[in-house]
């Protein structure tokens, strides 16, 4: 191995304990309160060398979080496919859900740097590799339902608000189990009611939707053929 290539290996390490000693406080303490003077305690490493690797320390949280969101990204591609569409979708969900919870203090790193308001926080920079990532995990499911509606599964209607509300019973969901309230009762169960009702949810978002502009439809006012009303006709 040569001079450079032992360097970049070490820097790599370096940064990499850098992100572990990060990621360890934000266990501990809220991550905002977390100095760069801590996390350079945490990683025996001089606050100098945290700057070799990071601008501030919202660069290193931007890091973990996105290496988080690749890991997550990752076990949603390589999960095995099921029989059925509902069965994938399902699927899918438990994936995000059991690595969503895993870490209470990740969970709400990741929150606040998916948050409108990140930008207040985060500098543009550090959120464009975030989200890119998060863009790919959102397209999973995007497909997941495409792949549902090509089937008859769920109903020919706009995504948008199914991504919505798919996303709002993937927080809530993991919002109980962060916050401990599940006690004395089995995760995994749950999650499979959870599932459950994700789907469902899902389904009578696009249902509702699909009535609502039929509903629509037939309030619109009918034209003759030549553009007046059938009451100027009979005037």
């Amino acid at each position: 191995m040569g001079v450079s290539e032992r360097k970049a290996r070490e820097f790599k390490q370096r940064e990499e304990k850098i992100l572990s000693a990060a990621l360890s406080l934000a266990a501990e303490k809220d991550w905002q309160v977390v100095t760069i003077d801590h996390i350079a305690e945490r990683a025996e490493i001089g606050k100098g060398t945290v700057y070799k690797h990071f601008k501030s320390k919202e660069e290193i949280w931007a890091a973990i979080v996105t290496q988080d969101s690749e890991a997550l990204l990752n076990q949603l591609l390589e999960r095995p496919a099921p029989l059925d569409i509902i069965s994938a979708l399902k699927a899918a969900l438990k994936i995000v859900w059991r690595h969503m919870t895993r870490d209470p203090g990740m969970y709400r790193l990741r929150l606040s740097c998916m948050a409108r308001d990140a930008s207040v926080i985060f500098a543009e920079s550090n959120l464009t590799g975030m989200m890119a990532v998060e863009s790919k995990i959102n397209g999973v499911f995007l497909q997941l339902l495409q792949e549902g509606q090509r089937q008859g599964v769920f109903p020919q209607a706009p995504l948008e608000f199914a991504m919505i509300v798919g996303h709002g019973l993937l927080v809530g969901t993991a919002e109980v189990a962060v916050s401990n309230r599940l006690t004395g009762m089995d995760w995994e169960r749950f999650l499979d009611y959870a599932a459950e009702f994700a789907v469902q949810g899902v389904k009578h978002t696009l249902e509702a939707h699909t009535r609502a502009e039929r509903e629509n439809a037939g309030m619109r006012p009918c034209l003759s053929l030549g553009g007046g009303s059938s009451r100027d006709e009979n005037t």
